[in-house]
């Protein structure tokens, strides 16, 4: 009874294009042994089972679940109208937004083939000043390919995202970022907004600001480059990553554990600091040094 059983599964699952079919098999083998050590007859061990075509059907379901498109998204997002605007996950599924409805009067909302786009059309919305909230959704299927963000005057909330490039532009608005996942670089340019980053695991970070400050906490990167005008940057536990620093007279500080070999940096007036031991070049006193020399020397 064992084996004419096994022999009309194989048949049912082979019937149905089921993949990986004798592992299935062999697994319903053993089932039958254990019943067996346990002192089951074949019939007893039998009626435990679901009915053969019940068992097919699970296994088309699990093989169409992973043929499921799991190729990623990509998404462009313009945040200009919004005063605030928050990316979140959410349990079920897909991308979902939710964006106040006089909003959409001057936005232009795509999602067509995993590619979203969100932008403002070619209207006057701004002589009247408005500003409008938003929402997207993402769902724990969904990753990106890339991940960009222009914004003007928003404050932004961004959580677990994971893509493979991210890249941010920000002029006057205040950005959060938290559990921020990249397969391959992010990077962030800046102007007067404050940005702040709680969990940031990247291959390649980049950071550009001009007066704007930023704020990171939990850094994982093999590479980190930064540079400032006038903002501050402010590192708060960091791994030995290769750091490439530049400031005029904003102050950049790390305080983690690093290796300082790992840093190279260089200053106008700022200060660069790690671990509380002033590091890096100062561009500033080398030139003073030269001019009081050729006054000197005049």
């Amino acid at each position: 009874m064992k084996e004419e059983y096994l022999t009309k599964l194989k048949e049912a699952l082979e019937q149905e294009n089921v993949k990986n079919v004798d592992t299935i098999v062999d697994l319903y083998r053993s089932r039958f042994d254990l019943g067996s050590e346990a002192g089951m007859t074949d019939e007893e061990i039998i009626s435990s089972f679901k009915p053969i075509e019940e068992i097919a059907n699970d296994y088309i379901k699990t093989d169409l679940n992973e043929n499921e498109d799991k190729s990623n998204y990509v998404a462009n997002l313009d945040f200009t109208i919004f005063s605030d605007f928050r990316i979140e996950k959410k349990e079920t599924k897909g991308v979902d937004f939710e964006i106040d409805d006089e909003a959409l009067k001057y936005l232009e909302l795509k999602i067509q083939n995993k590619h979203i786009q969100l932008k403002h059309k070619n209207v006057p919305f701004l002589t009247k000043r408005a500003k409008y909230e938003g929402t997207m959704y993402i769902g724990p299927d969904v990753s990106f390919d890339s991940f960009t963000i222009q914004n003007v005057n928003c404050d932004v909330k961004v959580c677990f995202i994971k893509c493979e490039q991210f890249d941010v532009a920000n002029v006057n608005g205040d950005i959060d970022f938290e559990g921020i996942e990249c397969s391959t670089k992010m990077g962030i340019n800046n102007t007067t907004g404050d940005i702040k980053i709680h969990n940031l695991i990247s291959v390649d970070f980049k950071a550009k600001t001009i007066s704007g400050d930023l704020f990171i906490k939990e850094l994982c990167c093999d590479t980190v480059r930064l540079a400032t005008v006038s903002g501050d940057i402010h590192i708060e536990n960091s791994n030995s990553a290769l750091y490439s620093i530049s400031c005029v007279s904003g102050d950049v500080t790390i305080k983690s554990d690093i290796d300082l070999n790992q840093v190279s940096a260089s200053s106008v007036s700022g200060t660069v600091t790690v671990c509380g031991v002033a590091i890096g070049e100062n561009l500033g006193s080398k030139i003073k040094k030269v001019v009081s020399k050729t006054f000197h020397n005049f």
